[in-house]
This record gives structure tokens, C-alpha cells and sequence, in this order.
């Protein structure tokens, strides 16, 4: 399955989905000739797997809490 689809079918969180989205155009813009993103570069490309890796950490911990502490 392409990385598009399967951030689609299993990503729920709108914060993870959205930079993972980002992270996949600019990923795809690197492997082409033509660049749709001309003025971002494999540094924004870092930063949003970074985000898409912090919001993912910040679900699972907030998760955590939510089941640890039911009130």
C-alpha cells in the first residue's frame, strides 16, 4: 500500500494526518525533476517528520494519562 493510503486509511488524528501529509509531498518532490515545493527544502522536510513524530508521542502519552486516571 503507498504511504498516501496508508496515512488515509489509519491516521485519525487531524494534527498526525496533516504533517504526514506534508512530510509525503515533500519527500515525493525530491525524487522529481521538477519541484512543486520550490521554496522548501530537506530541512522543512526534517521538521515535519519531526512534528509528525511529536504529535504522535504527544497522542500516546495524553493517552496514557486518559486511561491511567479515569475518573
Amino acid at each position: 500500500m503507498p504511504l498516501q493510503q496508508c496515512i488515509q486509511k489509519f491516521i485519525t488524528e487531524p494534527s498526525i494526518k496533516l504533517m504526514a501529509e506534508r512530510a509525503t509531498w515533500l519527500g515525493n518532490d525530491e525524487t522529481h525533476y521538477v519541484r512543486k515545493w520550490d521554496d522548501k527544502d530537506l530541512k522543512d522536510l526534517k521538521n515535519l517528520i519531526e512534528l509528525t513524530v511529536y504529535f504522535i508521542s504527544m497522542s500516546l502519552k495524553a493517552l496514557r494519562y486518559q486511561e491511567e486516571m479515569v475518573k
